[in-house]
């Protein structure tokens, strides 16, 4: 029996070439990479968080409450997994949970298997203006419905889609199912993994060792930026040619590749490390356990949440500085202001416009009061033109055609003949302060991952041995009740209140496009700096 605890295999398979793979560094490296690919999955669902709400018309308040399902998992379960898995064989233990968030991966990418890129994806590629083209009174209608005309018809309104997954319940079911699986292998990954490796190392090792596997943890995130930035430059239906750039905010991404991609990764990774056996092979020297949790000195030295708690707060209040973001010119033209009032723009989607003369973008052609379209040789409107309701200041340097436009019924707002509407927002360059950001964040990021070690070795060292691993869950237990779960949902409800534009159909809101971004990541900053000084 002895002998089976210590062989590397599955069941009765434990061949005699793969017993040099039974020690600490073997299962050190295949635990790295895995968390890197863990790591991975995290940073992906950031990143295509808000294609999704996009896809799916879901408020970022109901996202967050959907993004605590992998929380009350660990709230209901994190201490029952982490006391029958650390009594039990953890390689297998730890396995299993890869393999439930394999599956949580793959229940992710059902929505788009089942209901497909929705049809706003379709009706902006080429394949979709082609078979229009073919019936001449549709392009017709939809240059009309853009336009500022009443008759409009419902095909650049704000309807709902439920045989796309648009304001349906079930795409919200799998999200929540397939986070709170995830919870399930995300508990199991942590407090069973990290014990392992700390219980067949050295005592003196063990932080070199955890620093080392949180190092590669690390680069996660940073090839999850990456793979989530390839992705998403795909469209959302790579079979498709969509007449729209990336930049474009009515973009959508292949969000869902990423799932079935590190699914298949994490498979792989659980097979690997199901090879493990229960209990490394000893050493020559037996490691004396070593009751830490009687000395009381040393664990008021290692917790000294003074110092942690400050480098924190420095590091989060810091961040503050650079939150005033060059963002995208969007026009404070009112969308129900009296000059377009006949143009029934209220229920209209977002078509964004760019007044590139002086750099603005619009809502929509229909709220600056356009009435004529330009289209491309494969009949797709390019620019708009004839616009009455364009915002006019006085310091505003009058074109030709504007001169002689303005009315005394309405004086903030003129006809300009010669204007030209181009498709698409106005592009912005950003790459100076996005860089200053980035760096910024990276040193704040430095600063909060110095304690992190130390934090981890604290419920490793204050209590026995064979606690360890109940530790771990219990910790898990607390932090997910008292800041995951309520965070998600506090940001989102945040970022839902400071939304200022939505598209409305019948007085219910619907998708959010357009933020006050500069109100946003000012609020976002203060709320994580007051949360870290509490």
């Amino acid at each position: 029996m002895k002998k089976l605890e210590y062989s590397c295999g599955l069941g009765s398979v434990r061949p005699a070439w793969m017993q040099r793979f039974a020690n600490t560094k073997c299962f050190m490296v295949v635990y790295s990479l895995l968390g890197t690919v863990q790591g991975m999955s995290y940073i992906y669902m950031s990143t295509t968080l808000t294609t999704l709400e996009k896809r799916f018309k879901i408020p970022s308040q109901t996202i967050g409450i959907l993004m605590s399902g992998n929380e009350v998992s660990q709230v209901f379960l994190s201490l029952a997994m982490s006391y029958h898995g650390g009594r039990g064989n953890r390689p297998l233990w730890i396995s299993w949970g890869v393999t439930f968030s394999a599956i949580s991966c793959f229940i992710l990418a059902l929505p788009h298997l089942v209901y497909g890129p929705g049809k706003d994806a379709i009706a902006l590629t080429e394949e979709f203006l082609d078979t229009t083209v073919l019936n001449s009174s549709i392009p017709k209608t939809n240059d009309r419905a853009l336009l500022c005309s009443g008759n409009k018809t419902a095909l650049a309104y704000c309807e709902e889609d439920v045989s796309s997954g648009e304001h349906s319940l079930m795409p919200l079911i799998l999200i929540f199912f397939s986070q709170f699986v995830l919870g399930i292998g995300t508990t199991l990954f942590h407090s069973l993994g990290q014990t392992y490796l700390d219980d067949h190392t050295k005592k003196t090792n063990a932080p070199l060792l955890l620093g080392m596997v949180l190092s590669l943890r690390m680069l996660g995130p940073a090839a999850g930026f990456a793979f989530s930035s390839f992705c998403l430059s795909l469209y959302i239906d790579p079979t498709l040619t969509p007449v729209i750039k990336p930049t474009d905010p009515r973009w959508l991404g292949a969000w869902w590749l990423g799932w079935l991609v590190l699914g298949v990764l994490m498979l792989v990774f659980a097979f690997l490390i199901s090879w493990f056996p229960r209990e490394l092979p000893p050493k020559k020297k037996k490691l004396a356990l070593n009751k830490v949790e009687k000395n009381k000195d040393r664990y008021q030295h290692c917790f000294d949440k003074s110092v942690n708690r400050s480098c924190v707060k420095v590091g989060v209040d810091s961040s503050t500085v650079l939150i005033w973001l060059e963002t995208e010119a969007v026009s404070r033209l009112d969308v129900g202001n009296s000059c377009n009032m006949g143009c029934e723009c209220d229920d209209l989607k977002y078509q964004p416009v760019c007044y590139r003369e002086k750099d603005i973008t619009f809502y929509s052609a229909c709220h600056i009061g356009c009435n004529d379209t330009i289209h491309s040789k494969n009949g797709s409107t390019t620019s708009f033109t004839n616009c009455t309701c364009l915002p006019f200041t006085q310091d505003t340097t009058l074109s030709s055609g504007l001169s002689s436009s303005l009315t005394t019924q309405h004086p903030l707002y003129a006809k300009d003949l010669s204007a030209v509407m181009t498709n698409g927002p106005c592009p912005v360059d950003c790459t100076r302060i996005l860089y200053t950001y980035i760096l910024v964040g990276f040193f704040i990021q430095a600063l909060s991952s110095s304690g992190r070690i130390g934090n981890v070795l604290v419920n490793f060292r204050c209590v026995k041995q064979k606690d360890k691993v109940f530790a771990q869950g219990l910790s898990l237990l607390l932090v997910s009740l008292f800041a995951f779960i309520p965070g998600p949902i506090l940001f989102g409800a945040m970022i839902e209140h400071d939304t200022r534009q939505q598209c409305l159909w019948a007085g219910i809101p619907k998708t959010f496009l357009l933020a006050d971004e500069r109100r946003l990541l000012a609020r976002r900053h203060k709320l994580k700096s007051l949360l870290c000084d509490v």
